[in-house]
């Protein structure tokens, strides 16, 4: 008489330790990914948060009744308890009456970091 092996319904060592492979990458990829998603959310934040600041500098220098002489204007502003440090390039245009504005800002105090945000206004004099 043969032996016969009954079979038993499972999964083998090997079985168990592939899925387990599996899912550890795939938990791997998804925490990399949660990571980036909150690092590019806060990114976009602050050049959300820089371009108004860029509009609010540029209204109040249109509001301001003022005729700024070419050359570059420099200030602070707090927005959503931040510090932001904004630079006014004032340039001529070829119509006399008419100044161009090129704001840029940054967060904080920081003169080496890249702007934030950037923005082309138009001044007519006053």
């Amino acid at each position: 008489m043969s032996e016969d092996r009954i079979q038993e319904g499972g999964f083998s060592l090997l079985e168990v330790l592939v899925a387990l492979a599996v899912l550890a990458t795939a938990l791997g990829a998804m925490v990399v990914a949660g990571g980036r998603m909150a690092q590019d959310s806060a990114a976009m934040r602050d050049r959300v948060l820089a371009h108004w600041v860029a509009m609010n500098v540029a209204t109040n220098q249109q509001i301001m009744n003022h005729w700024p002489d070419p050359g570059t204007l420099t200030g602070r502003e707090e927005m959503a308890n931040r510090e932001w440090s904004w630079t006014i390039q004032v340039l001529p245009t070829p119509d006399a009456s008419v100044r161009r504005l090129d704001i840029s800002v940054r967060l904080g105090k920081d003169k080496k970091s890249s702007s934030l945000a950037r923005l082309e206004s138009y001044l007519g004099q006053p």
